[in-house]
């Protein structure tokens, strides 16, 4: 019975992040209203980007121009921009 619940939280631990979406994955951790962004304003929320951007490709533009440091490892991966787009906007 012990091995049992120790294999359903191992596999329940391994499978969950599976159905996160990318959203939730890369960009909640800090897209979440109250983390300070480098230049020490705090970095927009979901609901503040998606109120910002009109279209996926306005919003994968304006993630890949910014200066902010943070956003440096997903600028070349425009999937997981696009992906991230249209869950925020529901596209």
């Amino acid at each position: 019975m012990r091995k049992l619940l120790i294999l359903a939280v191992i596999v329940a631990a391994v499978s969950t992040p599976a159905f996160a979406g990318t959203w939730e994955n890369n960009c909640a951790g800090c897209h979440n209203g109250q983390m300070p962004s480098s230049s020490g304003k705090p970095i927009p929320s979901k609901d503040q980007l998606k109120a910002k951007f009109k279209s996926v490709q306005e919003f994968v533009n304006a993630a890949k121009s910014t200066s902010d440091p943070m956003m440096a490892p997903f600028k070349t991966q425009d999937a997981v921009l696009q992906a991230a787009a249209k869950e925020v906007l529901g596209k």
